[in-house]
């Protein structure tokens, strides 16, 4: 996680900010577990649940401070924004997944699916420094997320036994609240459009594919700033606005069964 830092409010100046950057490493548990059931020749019944993953991370807070701020100022700084180690926990969501297959109009083949994902668990981002950083020794930040749904469909044209074409559209609803909206997880509801290819060469399979995802436009107006720890609101660094993203995506997987 990177974030930048409001330096003047620190100094009470205007200067350059400067940035502060969260690496780490964790590991987790967690489950799956799947059911397919085929009540007719041309239908299949897919239904999956992964459990939720708590990921316990261990790493290191650094900062950057710009050059350009002269001393003894830039020495200030760095003694309240000292380097650090650092722990935080992530929370994977619970999923559950179900979807409908029908082949009976050969060679298309369709399916529709939904899925339901647990964002809920995601109630607060805490971090815990061993040294204070900015006379504190912890960071928590609200999240309070909610549970989503996404919807999708799917459709294949089989065109010979080698070559087969896809296309699929999915709607995701995005997990974060209007008040706890902020550029780290600049999320919103989204429309993926996709096409890809299925090619077979004997005991190979090659697949292609490209998706487009486009997230509707939001705005952020609530009292989040750069440091929603001090309590004071500060509209400079609020980043208050409208957010509009877009993503292209290629994907590529080679198979070779044995």
């Amino acid at each position: 996680m990177e974030k930048k830092i409001n330096l003047s409010g620190l100094l009470g100046f205007p200067v350059p900010d400067g940035e502060q950057k969260l690496d780490g490493d964790g590991t987790g548990l967690g489950y799956n577990l799947g059911i397919l059931l085929e009540p007719h020749k041309d239908v299949a019944i897919g239904a999956s649940y992964r459990s939720k993953i708590k990921v316990d991370v261990e790493g290191k807070v650094s900062h950057d401070i710009p050059h350009s701020i002269p001393s003894p100022y830039r020495e200030e700084i760095q003694v309240a924004l000292p380097n650090t180690s650092a722990t935080t926990d992530i929370v994977l969501p619970q999923q559950a997944y179900i979807g409908v297959y029908y082949k009976g109009f050969d060679p298309l083949t369709f399916e529709i699916a939904t899925r339901w994902e647990g964002w809920s668990s995601y109630d607060s981002f805490k971090i815990h420094f061993d040294k204070p950083v900015a006379d504190s020794t912890s960071y928590v930040l609200g999240k309070n997320w909610k549970d989503t749904y996404s919807y999708n469909i799917g459709v294949k044209y089989q065109l010979n036994k080698s070559v087969a074409f896809l296309a699929g559209y999915l709607y995701s609803e995005n997990p974060v609240p209007d008040e706890t909206f902020e550029p780290s997880v600049p999320d919103a509801d989204a429309h993926q459009f996709s096409i890809g290819t299925d090619i077979k060469f004997n005991k190979l399979r090659l697949a292609l594919a490209y998706a487009y995802q486009k997230w509707q436009g939001r705005n952020k107006h609530n009292a989040i700033d750069d440091n929603p720890n001090d309590g004071v609101f500060n509209s400079e660094t609020s980043a208050n606005g409208e957010y509009r993203s877009e993503v292209h995506v290629i994907g590529i997987s080679l198979n070779y069964r044995f």
